[in-house]
This record gives C-alpha cells, structure tokens and sequence, in this order.
C-alpha cells in the first residue's frame, strides 16, 4: 500500500499546485479502483499547505492505529523517503506537533514533565506506546531534546 499510496500523493501534489490534500481519502481518484475508501481511512494526513514548505525529514502521511499495538509497524511516507516503524515508537512529527500544542497551551512553557505531553498527542497513545515514551523520557525532556524537537531540520 505504501507505493501506491507515495505515487498518489505526488500526483495530487502535482495537479493541485504544489498543494498537499488535507484528507488522504481526496488521493482515491488517483489510486488503483481495488483500493477502498476503508483502506485509505486506516490513514492520516500530517502536514497540510504547500509541499514545499514542509522540510524534507518530516512525514507527510502516515497510519492512524495499529490493529495489534504491539506487534503491528506502521508507514509513513515523507518527502524524501518511506518505510515503517514500530508503533510503540512516537515519531518525531507527533512528538513535535504534541509538544507544540502543549506550549502553545501554556504561554510557551515546556512541560515540566513526559507525562504532560500525554494528553497533547493528536491520535491518543496506546498502553505500550504510552509505557515507552515515559521509559525513553522518564525525567522529561531535556533542554537539548527540546531543542532538537522544535528547531525544523
């Protein structure tokens, strides 16, 4: 699914000046007819606006949840590239976002700590992936991961 999917998000991106779709389901025109509007439900849009403007690393779209949290890996696809990770994994494009909205939410404060950010994270996290993010952050985020997280590459 993850070809068809790239190869669709470029021709979108192409007919619609550089635009990238707010919904994935907006690229069924320009997929297989044996892809279901179910199938590209199962995905999510992560950026919006002019292709351009998003910097290469970050993902474009990926899966919004996985059927079996702990063994299941999810796509994604970027600019640049496209693969899979584990879903008890949190991406850095969700861990920005969710620590963006966290600031935003408190006059620019960092979270104090992990635990904060939790509820900030635009598709809730699963058990597993909750329990590595806090294993991987257990004090919280450090002034240089904050900074490695809200400086674009």
């Amino acid at each position: 699914m993850i070809g068809p999917l790239k190869k669709a998000l470029v021709q979108y991106v192409e007919t619609h000046d550089g635009a990238l779709p707010a919904d994935v389901t907006t690229l069924a025109p320009f997929m297989e007819s044996s892809i279901t509007p179910a199938m590209l439900a199962r995905y999510e849009m992560l950026r919006d606006g002019k292709l351009m403007s998003v910097p290469f690393s970050d993902w474009l779209l990926t899966e919004r949840a996985p059927l079996d949290e702990e063994f299941d890996t999810r796509v994604f696809i970027s600019i640049n590239n496209r693969g899979t990770e584990d879903f008890t994994n949190v991406s850095r494009p969700e861990l920005q976002k969710a620590l963006r909205t966290f600031m935003s939410a408190h006059s620019d404060q960092p979270p104090a700590s992990s635990e904060q950010l939790l509820p900030y994270f635009q598709n809730p996290l699963g058990p597993l992936t909750s329990a590595a993010f806090l294993k991987k952050y257990p004090t919280g985020l450090s002034p240089s991961d904050l900074n490695k997280f809200l400086t674009p590459r």
